[in-house]
């Protein structure tokens, strides 16, 4: 099994020569080829197969003679331009009637990107911008030059929801961006999160499809939610939406967002529920008749890989997946990793196996942040987050080594995640760091720097694949 063929974290070096036992450098070298086998091009590459009259998707083949006069290509989300640039790559080779594709990017990811035709925009994240709403119409644009003899492939990644947006009519834009961020700081989940966005936007749950003149989709989609539902991955926008206006007010009213959201947007959803406005498109409606959803990566393709990686490379460690489901708020979710770790740890000290033992997992938590703290300068996401509240749990056990990272590289900062171990902890000890303060305060980034455990890449990984954590768990 190869070697993972890219550096992720600029201070690598940094982190690993403060181990001399190798642990740290064996669980960065694991993150960094998890995350490259996630990477776009490679899932799109390994899902999609095209010759001169054909493409070929799973089990649906497209007829390029006959059926289709021309194929369009159009992505949007963290892992767009991945996704993208693979695409022109093997439609050009296969002499495919290609007439043009488009991107939505991350700001700045995009700039001096080399294409045959294929149109780049930008949008923001974590919440909408300018950008997004220019993305959108930008996409709206292209795909009303498709018609019912036109092929498209859509390439859907997480962060689209932020990245490509169009509030209806009644709402401002400025409006639905307050919307959001108090639905990212609400502690509300991604498909609660989701089922609210969708029932304000002209795009999401499916809406997309409206666009583009009874034209043929096939979705190739790379899932960043629990679950991998297609309606919430990018909120959907070639999906059916499952998800009614009832549901969106109960969000509001579960989450006391009533007081705190716009007029317009709690008189839209509230006429919702009462039947008043038009629903989201369901299954049942013919607009999605020629459209096919694929899923093409998730984050147990991430684990395995790290899995089978660790197993190839490290054949002292018995490794175990506990799974890509890990949800919560990060208090309970880190709450339980260390009771694992714990229990891990008096296993192996108590038996005569002579492996160790690798854990991989992955999943998403939320963090709801304090009415106190609201306004104020905060540094970290829940996966420093996690990784501190970690250390301050196990305060150093020996022979613990856990890392939590955001496969996007960006943990709401960026920072990407960070290292729970002894050597943090005896760091924050020896400079007296107040790790309930710095918590209470959501200053995790700093303290993990203060303690050398900030893991900090050179920008967006180029893809979206949610949380992924893994463990070493030595011999005292």
């Amino acid at each position: 099994m190869s070697d993972f063929v890219m550096q992720l974290f600029k201070n690598f070096d940094s982190l690993t020569s403060q181990d001399p036992s190798g642990t740290r450098k064996r669980l960065l070298t694991a993150l960094n080829y998890g995350i490259d086998s996630g990477q776009p091009g490679r899932l799109l590459e390994r899902s999609l197969r095209m010759d001169k009259y054909t493409i070929s998707c799973g089990s649906a083949c497209y007829d390029l003679l006959d059926r289709f006069d021309r194929v369009m290509f159009v992505s949007f989300g963290k892992g767009s331009l991945g996704m993208a640039l693979k695409f022109e790559e093997m439609a050009c080779e296969a002499g495919i009637p290609y007439v043009g594709g488009m991107a939505v990017v991350p700001v700045g990811t995009g700039k001096g990107t080399k294409t045959r035709n294929m149109q780049i925009a930008e949008g923001d994240h974590p919440h909408p911008g300018w950008n997004s709403l220019k993305a959108a119409y930008r996409v709206i644009e292209f795909l009303g030059n498709a018609d019912r003899r036109t092929l498209v492939i859509a390439g859907i990644s997480g962060g689209a929801s932020a990245m490509l947006e169009i509030p209806h009519d009644e709402i401002s834009f400025g409006e639905y961006v307050a919307m959001n961020k108090l639905l990212l700081r609400s502690g509300a989940n991604i498909n609660q999160i989701n089922s609210v966005r969708k029932h304000l936007s002209k795009l999401k749950g499916g809406q997309l499809i409206g666009y583009a003149n009874g034209a043929t989709f096939q979705s190739l989609i790379i899932s960043d939610v629990i679950g991998d539902d297609i309606g919430s991955i990018g909120s959907g926008a070639t999906a059916p939406d499952e998800t009614t206006f009832k549901d969106a007010v109960n969000v509001i009213d579960e989450f006391s967002l009533r007081d705190k959201a716009s007029k317009s947007i709690i008189t839209r959803l509230d006429e919702g529920a009462k039947g008043m406005r038009v629903e989201t498109p369901k299954e049942s409606d013919p607009i999605f008749k020629n459209v096919h959803n694929m899923l093409i990566g998730n984050n147990e393709h991430v684990c395995l890989q790290m899995k089978a990686w660790v197993e190839d490379m490290y054949p002292q460690y018995e490794v175990r997946y506990l799974g890509s489901e890990w949800q919560s708020d990060v208090g309970i979710m880190s709450a339980q990793i260390a009771q694992i770790a714990a229990s891990i740890s008096k296993q192996l000290r108590k038996s005569s196996d002579k492996k160790e033992v690798v854990a991989i997992f992955g999943g998403e938590a939320t963090v709801k942040i304090g009415e106190d703290v609201i306004g104020k300068e905060t540094r970290g996401g829940r996966n420093q987050h996690a990784a501190l509240m970690v250390n301050n749990k196990l305060k150093g056990l020996e022979g613990v080594y856990v890392t939590f990272c955001a496969s996007d590289g960006r943990d709401y900062t960026n920072d990407a995640g960070g290292i729970a171990d002894p050597i943090a902890y005896s760091k924050a000890k020896e400079l007296k760091l107040d790790l309930d303060d710095y918590l209470m305060n959501y200053r995790s980034g700093d303290a993990l720097e203060k303690m050398g455990a900030l893991l900090t890449t050179d920008g967006p990984t180029g893809t979206n694949l949610m949380d992924i954590g893994i463990a070493v768990f030595r011999r005292a």
